[in-house]
């Protein structure tokens, strides 16, 4: 089976587990998160799905939302939330604190060369 361009993986991480689901880059997320809770027969769950530290926008496709390093290596890894009852009423957006050093400006990984 040949690889084509528009092949990519998504790396699901939910409850600790990793799972990975093929697509292509055209596709849109909702597709793809709905091939992850296929494949974990999740029905009924009220899932959250977050990129980069953010709530993923599932109307868009891979290539239009992944970043610049994502889309060059053909992967992206989404982490998955289930929501519990007792934060719905949480308005408060979600901030997770990277262990990257984060641009201000275009929201990527930044790399940093210090010198002596």
């Amino acid at each position: 089976m040949s690889e084509t361009l528009n092949d990519i993986e998504v790396e699901f991480i939910f409850k600790g587990a990793q799972t990975v689901i093929q697509s292509k880059a055209n596709y849109s997320l909702k597709n793809i998160c709905q091939n992850f809770k296929n494949k974990l027969l999740i029905q009924n769950e009220d899932l959250t799905f977050m990129y980069s530290g953010n709530i993923l926008n599932d109307a868009l496709t891979f290539t239009q939302c992944a970043n610049t390093m994502d889309r060059s290596r053909k992967k992206m890894t989404i982490l998955v939330n289930k929501n519990d009852d007792n934060n719905q009423n949480n308005t408060n957006p979600v901030i997770i604190q990277s262990k990257e050093i984060i641009c201000p400006k275009c929201f990527e990984n930044s790399k940093i060369r210090i010198n002596n």
